[in-house]
């Protein structure tokens, strides 16, 4: 009876151990970058994001932001809509380095891919873009591959700008 006893302290130490292992694992392949091409995560209402020296400014409808280095993703922009609603945004992106992409996020969680730019697209030009709104709240997020530095201007008559990294 004692050998079964010793055994199944043992089997406990091992399983132990192996959990711990996993667990540790997971957490190191886990970064802020990994968001970029995960929906789910992106629809999500919480914000993970590792963010170094950004100036950014808000003025009414206008949002301007230079940011040396962003990995994951932030809400940049709501709005509570009372009726389906379309409106005008204007944006001008620059990465300088990594890859970022815009995405307006329904009140239902279905996304849509504003503009998708990296280091290698064309970038700094002027855009514009006609935003679908559903009723009820809808977001803008910038989504940040690794070490990303990027300019960003964006414009919209409706709704509020947020700081990034608040």
């Amino acid at each position: 009876m004692n050998k079964k006893i010793h055994i199944a302290k043992n089997m406990m130490i091992v399983a132990a151990l192996v959990f711990g292992v996993m667990v540790c694992a997971s957490c190191a392949s886990t970064s802020m970058a990994d968001a970029y091409d995960n929906d789910s995560k992106i629809a999500g209402n919480s914000n993970s994001y590792n963010l170094i020296n950004c100036e950014q400014h808000i003025d009414g409808q206008n949002y301007q932001c230079r940011i040396e280095k962003l990995e994951g993703m932030d809400t940049v922009w709501t709005h509570d809509a009372a009726e389906d609603v379309s409106a005008e945004l204007s944006y001008s992106v620059s990465v300088y380095n990594g890859k970022m992409k815009l995405v307006l996020i329904a009140p239902d969680d279905s996304l849509t891919t504003i503009a998708e730019i990296t280091a290698e697209t064309a970038s700094g030009a002027s855009q514009k873009y006609t935003v679908h709104l559903k009723k009820g709240k809808n977001r803008i997020k910038v989504v940040a591959g690794k070490d990303t530095k990027l300019d960003i201007e964006l414009s919209i008559p409706i709704g509020e700008f947020e700081e990034l990294g608040f």
